[in-house]
Order: C-alpha cells, then sequence, then structure tokens
C-alpha cells in the first residue's frame, strides 16, 4: 500500500519474531491445532487484518502531512484525529445503548484520566514510530510487550514458566535482533 521495501534480512526477522511469539504463547499443541481453523481463530485473523491496516493507514495519514517540519507532529496531529473520531464514536454509542456507563466514568474520573493519558502516551510512541520506519518492523518489535509480560508474570508474581515459552522467548529475540540489524527506512 506504501510501497515500502523490506529486505530479505528485515522479512527473515519478523518471520522468526513471529515465530517466536507463537511459541510463547501455545499452552496446549493439541488444543492449538484443533482450533486452527475455529470461528474464534477466523474472528481473530480479521482482527489482525484490520489492525494491520490500520497501522500501514495511520502511517501513511502521518506521512502524507507535508506542513508539519518534524515527524513529531505529524505522529500528533494524525493521533489527535484519531482520538477526535474514536472519541465521537465511543460517545455515541454510550448515549445509545449504554447511558448508565457516563456515570461510572464520572465517578472514576481520576482512574479514567490516568487510564487515559498511558493510553495516550502509548499510542503516541506508536505513531511517533510509524513516521520513523516501515509499520511492520513497529508493529514486529511492539511485541515485545509479549517479554515484559513473561518477565513480569516470572519476577513479580512469582509464576513459572515453561521451557517452550523460554525457548519461544529466545526465538522472538533472535528475530528482533535480526530486524534491529537491518538497516531500512
Amino acid at each position: 500500500i506504501l510501497k515500502d521495501k523490506l529486505n530479505i534480512l528485515g522479512i527473515t526477522g519478523i518471520i522468526i519474531a513471529t515465530l517466536g511469539v507463537i511459541i510463547m504463547t501455545i499452552k496446549d499443541l493439541k488444543l492449538f491445532f484443533n482450533n486452527c481453523f475455529s470461528k474464534t481463530t477466523l474472528i481473530g485473523l480479521i482482527s489482525g487484518l484490520f489492525l494491520g491496516l490500520s497501522v500501514v493507514y495511520f502511517r501513511a495519514a502521518a506521512l502524507s502531512l507535508e506542513n508539519f517540519s518534524s515527524n513529531f507532529e505529524k505522529a500528533l496531529s494524525t493521533l489527535f484525529i484519531g482520538l477526535i473520531i474514536q472519541t465521537f464514536i465511543i460517545t455515541v454509542y454510550l448515549l445509545i445503548f449504554e447511558r448508565s456507563e457516563f456515570k461510572k466514568l464520572y465517578n472514576n474520573k481520576l482512574e479514567c484520566c490516568f487510564a487515559g493519558f498511558a493510553g495516550f502516551m502509548a499510542t503516541m510512541s506508536w505513531f511517533y514510530a510509524f513516521t520513523l520506519m516501515q509499520a511492520s518492523f513497529v508493529r514486529a518489535l511492539g511485541q515485545i510487550e509479549i517479554l515484559f509480560s513473561y518477565l513480569s508474570s516470572k519476577y513479580i508474581f512469582k509464576e513459572k514458566i515453561k521451557m517452550s515459552e523460554i525457548i519461544g522467548i529466545l526465538i522472538f529475540v533472535s528475530g528482533v535482533v535480526i530486524m534491529l540489524l537491518t538497516k531500512t527506512n
């Protein structure tokens, strides 16, 4: 869509990192293969398709803003418009179907503001990254959150990590290292 070019090393890194994520998240191999073609899997894949398209189109939108001098300004403007549209849609939905939720939002306004600010900062970081390099690299590297989740579960919540999860983490990190060694813009 954007005519971004990926070299073979970058594509290899993305594939390896993705395989690592898949290995990390499989809990039961038999269940995994039984559910490969289930309705839930299909819905998840379609959702992933639309997420991927939205990422590419947000990158395209940000890069098309020629009146801004910096990538940060482009990202911030794109995010602002995206948030306005999302806020309008969710507000209309809540007004029509879930009016009682406004009272809950008001009663928890401090927590809502903190959550909203954290979400804004995270999304701002994504959008800024999208203006700097190909969306596929940004999204693949963004899967590092899964590694942080595993580290948190082990060291904060004292949960046991399976050998397959450790192997998946090592494969994922290998893919990320390959991506980081790739110099494309």
